[in-house]
């Protein structure tokens, strides 16, 4: 039984300490260890339902020997059985799935009711099938009662799937696209109209724009069950899982809208092997630290005993290239993007033992049970503590195990943290942005497909459920022939025939790509969005699959699918893109969020909407830089490729000679205050690394007509259309963020993101800034400013504080237009009425009846 109590025993064979070989082979050099202890269990009898009555006979061989588990897994097993929604956060290998294992099979002998059991990815519903099977097998019940239904699944047997099998397993991607598309027929309603229980496991990886557009499928998910219940229906129980979250129930609670139970690490009665973490010093980016993470794994092969080890990039082409460098068949690169059966090829390898190696991503953090693992190394920090935790937990789960961080010095420090810190301390909370508009304009259009336009029935369904805020309005926006915002009719426009298909979970509105071979363009690699695939397979590119390399040779769009084109190719030279992005920014009352603008005469502070545009232009190849702008000349295909997207972001204009300007010192600073003010927020939220970006040139301000340039800003925002406001706490909490930075200079000194007197240039500037009243647009010609008021008025594009002296009228092509005088170094100088804010609190109107005499009526 999955997880079920049993103490590891001694193996046969020579001893292998990890440890001692990782150390005694390499001899790095070690920055930092922490020793965790093992654990002794804490056990507890089995729950009274599983010790007698039909379900106990039959279950009786799939229960532990003793009849006892572990103290979590009995306690949760109560809490189920007493109808409660469950939630289990106990340490990765506890033995968590036991918890939706046991009802849901004593359901299969008891009842007549049916699971979903949801997994997030793909490959963990393909590994956990097996160990279904041969608990149903070993109940003398029939294995199809459970079956997997994913891409991979022909339509056609779906339907025969649903009737014959009580156990789902699914990603919710596949319930969303499908099982809800179809939820008005008859296969389906039957299926939800027995919906027993409905699992969701590694619920943190319900996170960001996932999570978000996920708490709305869960809620659509249940409405389309509590429908085909009816009012005679049976209850339907949620159990969810994780091994590391932060604020667990809140996050659960976001994303179903339900309540739940808790059991948490505290009950944790699993037993646990020692473990060692180090952070060995080393170069964690580059080609260069690429190189030398594959001639450690080429060293410690030798050195393994027949036990295997995985090692983790941050980069789907980084962990191509390091298990290609390795030039070992039994080191593989595993990651999202591959087809299913090369995914299902690779795990098999690790479980048999012909891989001893993998290289990977964060694909493989999750889930899948393999035992063999003694080593783990990890390129860089990871990029949240939860990812730390996580790839750790895949190593030495029934023998001792090293787990070690190959990374600068400072890496840690200039963080103003410790490695200690982050392997101990509390990992961060998951995000949910359930206000994003996007996302919910996108889940509404999905709503009201199931719905089938009936508007009686979407009104029962917007009070039948705790909706979040706004939803409803999205719901209207979805209506056929409604009047939308901007910004959502520009997601309008992507929506064809069938909503479940143009709005996917993972992703807003945005482009995703087939990748076909060129010469047989039926054969497919995967698939790839389109922010990686302007990353990794833009037109030229050196694109790595499995190892082979592959030569990009261009981009095709058309009404059914757009795809990148492959070809393949020999040789290790690889490619690096040249990109450029630029954001505009409009300061007006429609673009700051939550009156989020602070100002004062050296600069402003504002969280705002912004609209970025990204384009790869060429790439570099062997050290030779290479231009779209010549190779489009020969051939068409080979030419720059755009991305062009609203979103959420914070900007910073420091108006400031040592900030402000295009000469390269000025531009550097900008570009390491941007990095560092990135990392620290990173670090601080547990956001992937992928979902925030930065721009410190190019940055325009659209406020006052025509686009200005501004050479005093950095703009630091979510790399994700619409925005999820993931920037917010830069702005809310920015004093901290500069402690942070400051404890970072003490610690790390040389090695530290920002020297302190550039953090303490960053304290007096923000120790100048005034919250201002909420920027208008129009004009503020119906009122009179008095003469001394100091205010914002706009100066090439730039916002400056500056004292009125008073006001005239000035005609201008015929019509008298209300001018103002203020104060410049010398004299004065003359601004219109409608380039004036009333920011900060030094100014006042004049009263009415002044106003009136001084010609305004």
């Amino acid at each position: 039984m999955s997880g079920a109590p049993s103490i590891p025993q001694p193996q046969a064979g020579p001893s292998f300490d990890p440890v001692s070989t990782f150390l005694g082979t390499l001899s790095p050099t070690v920055v930092e260890t922490v020793e965790v202890e093992s654990r002794q269990p804490r056990l507890a009898d089995l729950p009274e339902v599983y010790r007698s009555g039909a379900a106990a006979t039959a279950m009786a061989s799939v229960h532990p020997p003793g009849g006892k588990l572990w103290h979590h897994q009995a306690l949760a097993l109560e809490l189920v059985d007493g109808g409660e929604n469950v939630l289990v956060t106990t340490a990765t290998g506890s033995g968590k799935s036991l918890v939706f294992h046991y009802p849901v099979l004593r359901e299969m002998v008891e009842g007549d009711g049916t699971a979903i059991i949801l997994y997030p990815q793909k490959a963990l519903g393909s590994d956990q099938l097996g160990r279904w099977r041969q608990e149903l097998g070993a109940m003398d019940l029939d294995p199809a009662l459970v079956a997997e239904i994913n891409g991979q699944v022909p339509m056609c047997e779906r339907g025969e799937i649903l009737k014959t099998a009580r156990i789902l397993l699914m990603t919710p991607d596949v319930v969303h696209a499908w099982l809800l598309r179809l939820r008005a027929t008859r296969d389906v309603q039957d299926c939800l109209k027995r919906l027993r229980f409905l699992v969701i496991d590694e619920a943190h990886l319900l996170d960001g724009v996932f999570g978000s557009n996920c708490a709305y499928f869960f809620r659509r998910l249940r409405l389309a069950a509590m429908h085909a219940k009816g009012k005679c229906g049976g209850a339907l129980q949620l159990i969810a899982a994780s091994a590391t979250i932060g604020d667990p129930v809140g996050h659960v609670e976001a994303l179903t809208g339900c309540r739940f139970a808790h059991v948490s690490e505290d009950d944790n009665g699993a037993p646990t092997q020692p473990m060692t973490l180090m952070h060995i010093e080393g170069a964690d980016r580059g080609r260069a630290a690429e190189n030398e993470l594959a001639n450690i794994i080429g060293e410690l092969m030798p050195e393994m005993a027949g036990e295997s080890l995985l090692a983790f990039a941050d980069s789907r082409q980084g962990v191509e290239r390091i298990s290609k460098l390795t030039d070992d068949d039994r080191v593989l690169p595993y990651r999202n993007g591959y087809e299913r059966a090369d995914l299902a090829a690779i795990e098999s390898g690790l479980k048999n033992g012909s891989l001893v190696a993998a290289a990977c991503t964060s694909a493989f953090e999750v889930g899948i049970d393999i035992n063999r693992f003694r080593i783990g190394l990890n390129l860089g920090v990871p990029p949240t503590r939860r990812s730390l935790r996580q790839r750790a937990g895949r190593i030495g789960r029934s023998k001792p195990g090293l787990f070690a961080v190959i990374a600068p010095r400072a890496a840690f420090t200039k963080l103003g943290t410790t490695f200690a810190e982050a392997v101990t301390g509390s990992v961060e909370s998951n995000h949910l942005h359930l206000g994003n508009r996007i996302i919910q304009y996108q889940q509404a259009c999905c709503l009201r497909a199931e719905l089938d336009d009936d508007e009686a029935l979407i009104e029962d369904a917007l009070h039948l459920l705790d909706w979040p805020e706004g939803f409803a309005e999205a719901v209207g926006w979805a209506a056929p022939s409604a009047f939308r915002p901007h910004e959502i009719e520009d997601v309008a426009r992507l929506r064809g025939e069938c909503a479940h298909f143009d709005f996917p979970l993972r992703r807003i509105a945005n482009v995703s790509f087939k990748l076909r071979m060129a010469d047989d363009p039926g054969v497919t690699l995967g698939d790839i969005s389109i922010e990686k695939a302007m990353r990794e397979a833009y037109p030229g590119a050196t694109y790595l699959h499995l190892r082979r390399s592959y030569r990009v040779v261009g981009w095709r769009y058309s009404p059914f699918e757009h795809s990148i084109l492959l070809k393949p190719e020999r040789g290790r030279i690889t490619t690096t893109p040249l990109m450029m992005s630029t954001a505009s920014v409009a300061l007006s009352a429609e673009g700051i969020f939550d009156q989020h603008c602070l100002v004062s005469d050296q600069g402003s502070f504002a969280e705002c909407r912004l609209k970025v545009s990204e384009t790869v232009f060429g790439y570099t190849y062997g050290g030779k830089k290479i231009l779209y702008a010549e190779l489009a000349k020969k051939n068409a295909h080979m030419r720059q490729q755009c991305r062009h997207f609203e979103t959420t972001g914070v900007l910073i204009r420091i108006d400031e000679p040592w900030f402000r300007g295009a000469a390269t010192r000025e531009v550097k600073i900008r570009k390491r205050i941007a990095e560092a003010l990135k990392a620290i927020l990173l670090s601080e939220q547990g956001i992937p690394a992928g979902e925030i970006d930065y721009a410190h040139t190019g940055i325009k301000s659209v406020e006052y007509g025509g686009p200005q340039k501004l050479d005093s800003a950095i703009a630091i925002f979510d790399d994700v259309p619409g925005g999820l406001r993931l920037t917010q706490p830069l702005f809310e909490d920015f004093e901290a963020i500069l402690d942070r930075l400051d404890r970072g200079a003490g610690m790390a000194g040389e090695d530290s993101l920002l020297e302190p007197p550039i953090i303490e240039r960053l304290r007096e500037w923000y120790g100048s800034l005034t919250p201002s009243l909420a920027p208008v647009t129009g004009s503020n010609s119906d009122r009179l400013f008095a003469p001394g008021s100091i205010v914002g008025v706009s100066i090439h594009g730039e916002l400056r504080m500056r004292k009125l002296l008073g006001h005239q009228f000035v005609n201008l092509d015929g019509t008298d237009r209300l001018m103002y005088n203020y104060e410049v170094e010398g004299g004065t100088a003359l601004v219109s009425a409608t380039a004036i804010r009333p920011v900060g609190s030094d100014w006042r109107f004049l009263p009415d009846a002044a106003a009136r005499q001084g010609g305004l009526q």
